[in-house]
């Protein structure tokens, strides 16, 4: 009699050790290497109760694993790609947002955002069928890039 190999289930996983793993499973990029400066808070939705970061600059919002806010939780009207963007100036110490480059729109309250507007705390986004409540940290009191921080010696 022959024998043949088991065949693993779903519920198995292969684990990889040693110095081949490394080589076999590539790491991750951080797409956040800067401070965070807000969040985007589920609050409607597929994947409500998460919160997301976002950093200085652009951040684009999409399903695609090279998004830097990444809405991938079951919602298939969000655009794979810049289906809108958030972004804080640290200059001018203020946050807007933008619609993207594909043809699902963004929307606060009723109306879509068909120019870059800015972006007050607590403002409710729609992308699809999820609402994300913006919740800033930096601003007018307060910017990793100040010499020193607030509240640092």
């Amino acid at each position: 009699m022959v024998a043949t190999p088991e065949r693993a289930t779903d519920d198995e996983k292969t684990r990889l050790v040693g110095a081949r793993a490394a080589e076999a499973v590539p790491l991750a990029r951080d797409f956040l290497d800067d401070p965070v400066v807000g969040w985007l808070v589920i609050v409607g939705g597929p994947g409500k109760g998460r919160s997301l970061q976002l950093g200085y600059g652009q951040n684009s919002i999409g399903r695609a694993a090279g998004q830097r806010v990444r809405l991938d939780f079951g919602d298939d009207q969000i655009s794979r790609e810049a289906h809108a963007f958030v972004s804080y100036d640290p200059r001018g110490r203020k946050f807007y947002v933008a619609n993207g480059a594909g043809s699902n729109l963004l929307y606060i309250g009723d109306g879509p955002v068909l120019a870059p507007t800015d972006l007050a705390a607590n403002t409710e986004l729609t992308l699809g069928g999820t609402t994300l409540r913006f919740v800033p940290l930096c601003g007018n009191g307060f910017d990793w890039r100040e010499d020193p921080p607030r509240g640092e010696a």
